[in-house]
């Protein structure tokens, strides 16, 4: 017997799919069929009534779905429809289990083929496979491909629930924790017991997340999770533009080891530094913000940090790029003279913050905590290789210090000069001094040619009177009590600074005054002052200068004589109160001379040394000839020629011209010459270059005998100057020597007067020696060594 049921549409037309409603349904017991109009409907407490599907009925829909369940699996029903089904069942489910057997019911609704998995199956229930019931909104952010054969291969089916379906599954017996979407993966997809590996399933699973686009970027697509950084790394928090992260939910911190084996980018790698440090790099070219700073010390930690940065190759490509926050100098250094780089440096020639004090103006410093080696006393094997790789110099060059010193030192000259060094940082600037004057100390033996060129550099530094001067402006110790600084041309080296003095000598320091200090002094004042007039105190230093000058010129060394050879100029004194070169001046010596040349000579006058309280003993003309030639001034009495007119010679005979005629000519005389001669010869370097035969003898004592004795009453000499007679000057002895093409004739004048023989040779012994050394050069035709 068939019975007919009747099934109310309008009742289920929100829950039930479309493709149910659009036919009948047939078994060998029941005919179904669909009825928009509910007259047809018995009444409610008519036995039919249980049997008719309506929605005052929902077990007769659910006795129906189980009946029709091999049907429904063959049918394409839309996930959204099989759980708004399930929904009404979970619904109406004490209704349903009303004076039921429930447990026969909930093993129907188990077996319906509507329950729905993330991956979008619809799966009855009845089975031995492990069930997870998951959120809605969990299910949204579980990644399905491979889900399928995993679950198949792991037999665990995970349910797509709603809110409405998780009291169905309680009463269903299966567990309804609330789970992440992480908490899936890691809980049952990828779980492992610690110290094991992946299986192969769960490799698998891995291999299809790699490759499988599912985070959503910032803009809304979805890419690999290799496309991505890790916003849970510091650095690449730091670095990275936000669209480099992934979007939420993946963009929280409980997705971070998921990701990590997804393959998102969660290490810094070595090329990932090279595009930070250009980053930084760029950025900086509108100044150092605060986010540069920020980005350029994350960037330099992490650098650092790194275990087998040595071995990576990323130092050498990193090393000329300028995103290094360099060492800031102090503000009182700055004021002296501004630091190199005040914007970003790479590590390449760059120097350490331990010798910026020797290096700021002219290298690039590297501060403290973006160097690699800090202790470079004992560094390691790879520290050393970690330094080669960047670049980085253990101490400045020696050019740069150089350039350096040359810096600060021209700089803190001019400061004195414009009095604009504070007392404050007097003993900062002494500390800092003595620090450079120490490494120079230690680049003596090595580099001592190049250390000369600081020779006329202010370095050194005279703190009692905020001064600087070149070092040949000072002395270790003054030669005498009355010797006194000449400031700022001629100062004394504080004692403070003994351990350096050997490097001072070496730039110019004397350790004691002599004449070429004042030579000096004299020159530097010219230098500043050129051709104008002397002010009261200029003239104060020339008078001190030149009075040591001609007191030191009483005894000069061969070292002084040698260094003055060196030395380009003299500088003396005008009578129009100016400094000029000595060479182009006069000395007047001869007041009568004087008086007749006036201006004719044509030259300025030195200021008599006496106008300026300069008294000493014996010529200074002579002392003044001790120096080289280029520095002497033109003696005025050494301008004037003497002539010997033979008109005024009144000559002699009372037997004293031919007694030294005699003398000269005696064997005694001549042999005591010729021995003397001789003697010298063998004493000098010519020696072995000349040979005294027998006739050399004769060429010497024949050379003697020829010079002619005249004795004249008088001689008088006159002194001409540019052909005019400016005086005359008388003499006891002059020798002239007549030379024409046959005959060499050599004359002695001699006027006694009342002066015996013996006498007049005394007085007149250098003109006499004179006339013979003449008479020997032109015997043996072989010009003396004097």
């Amino acid at each position: 017997m068939h019975c007919l049921i009747h099934f109310d549409l309008q009742a289920f037309a929100s829950v039930l799919p479309n493709t149910l409603a659009a036919r009948k349904y047939k078994t060998q017991e029941t005919v179904v069929s669909w009825n928009a109009e509910n007259d047809d409907i018995p009444n409610k407490n008519c036995i039919l009534h249980k049997l008719v599907v309506s929605f005052e009925n929902p077990q007769a829909l659910l006795c129906y779905l189980h009946e029709y369940r091999n049907d429904l699996k063959d049918r394409t029903i839309r996930s959204k429809d099989s759980l708004g089904i399930l929904e009404f069942i979970s619904q109406n489910l004490d209704e349903i289990l009303k004076d039921a057997n429930e447990d026969d019911l909930l093993s129907k609704i188990k077996e319906l083929p509507l329950h729905v998995t993330i991956s979008g199956q619809k799966v009855s229930l009845n089975t031995t496979s492990k069930v997870l019931i998951l959120d809605q909104y969990v299910s949204k952010d579980i990644v399905t491909d491979g889900l399928k054969d995993w679950a198949s291969k792991t037999g665990t089916i995970l349910l797509k629930s709603t809110q409405h379906l998780k009291s169905l599954y309680i009463r269903l017996g299966f567990t309804t924790e609330k789970y992440e979407a992480i908490d899936v993966y890691f809980n049952f997809l990828l779980q492992i017991s610690p110290g094991q590996t992946f299986s192969k399933k769960q490799n698998k699973l891995i291999a299809v997340l790699k490759q499988t686009a599912f985070v959503q970027a910032t803009n809304g697509k979805l890419f690999k999770a290799s496309h991505f950084k890790s916003p849970f790394n510091d650095v690449m928090k730091l670095m990275c533009s936000p669209d480099q992260f992934p979007a939420p939910p993946f963009s929280d911190k409980q997705w971070d080891e998921f990701l990590k084996i997804a393959d998102i980018k969660f290490k810094v790698t070595p090329e990932m530094i090279v595009d930070f440090a250009r980053l930084v790099e760029g950025l900086a070219q509108n100044g150092i913000t605060e986010e540069v700073r920020n980005k350029s010390k994350t960037l330099v930690g992490h650098i650092l940090s790194r275990e087998n940065v040595a071995s990576e190759g990323v130092l050498r490509n990193i090393s000329t790029i300028r995103f290094l926050l360099p060492y800031k100098a102090e503000d009182w250094q700055n004021k002296i003279y501004k630091q190199k780089d005040r914007e970003l440096i790479c590590f390449r020639d760059s120097v350490p913050q331990s010798v910026a004090y020797v290096a700021w103006t002219a290298c690039s410093i590297l501060p403290q905590e973006a160097d690699p080696c800090r202790d470079r006393a004992n560094l390691d094997k790879k520290q050393k290789e970690i330094q080669s790789q960047l670049g980085i110099h253990n101490e400045p060059p020696i050019e740069r210090v150089m350039e350096h010193v040359q810096n600060i030192c021209d700089a803190l000259y001019t400061m004195a000069d414009l009095n604009l060094i504070e007392d404050s940082r007097v003993g900062y600037i002494q500390d800092m001094m003595k620090k450079i004057y120490k490494f120079l100390k230690s680049k003596m033996n090595e580099h001592s040619e190049c250390l000369k060129n600081l020779s006329k550099t202010p370095v050194v530094f005279i703190p009692d009177s905020k001064m600087f001067v070149t070092c040949d402006r000072t002395v270790k110790s003054f030669d005498s009590n009355n010797e006194t600084e000449i400031r700022p041309y001629l100062m004394r080296v504080p004692d403070e600074y003994g351990e350096f003095f050997k490097l001072f000598q070496l730039l110019g320091m004397s350790t004691s005054t002599s004449v070429c200090n004042y030579v000096r002094v004299l020159e530097c004042l010219h230098s500043e002052v050129g051709e104008e007039h002397l002010n009261i105190n200029e003239l104060k230093i020339v008078r001190m200068a030149s009075q040591q000058l001609l007191k030191h010129l009483l005894d000069v060394s061969n070292a002084d004589t040698e260094t003055l050879k060196k030395m380009d100029t003299l500088f003396l004194l005008t009578r129009l109160q100016t400094l000029q070169n000595a060479k182009t001046l006069v000395l007047s010596d001869n007041k009568d001379f004087e008086e007749k040349i006036g201006s004719d000579i044509g030259m300025p006058y030195v200021m008599e040394f006496s106008q300026l309280g300069i008294f000493i003993q014996g010529s200074i003309s002579e002392r003044l000839k001790k120096l080289p030639e280029k520095m002497q001034p033109n003696i005025l009495s050494d301008t004037i020629s003497k002539e010997l007119s033979a008109d005024n010679l009144v000559r002699v005979q009372d037997g004293r011209g031919n007694g030294l005629k005699d003398f000269f000519t005696s064997h005694q005389f001549t042999e005591g010459v010729v021995r003397i001669y001789v003697q010298y010869c063998k004493q000098h370097l010519r020696a072995n270059q000349i040979n005294i035969n027998q006739d050399q003898v004769e060429q010497l004592v024949n050379g003697i005998r020829c010079l002619r004795i005249v004795q004249v009453e008088s001689i008088l000499l006159r002194l001409v100057f540019k052909g005019k007679t400016v005086g005359h000057s008388e003499k006891s002895c002059f020798f002239k020597m007549k030379c024409n093409e046959t005959n060499n004739e050599h004359v002695l004048y001699c006027a006694f007067k009342e002066k015996s023989l013996q006498q007049w040779l005394v007085d007149n012994y250098d003109s006499v020696g004179q006339a013979l050394k003449n008479a020997l050069t032109i015997a043996l035709r072989t010009p003396m060594v004097s």
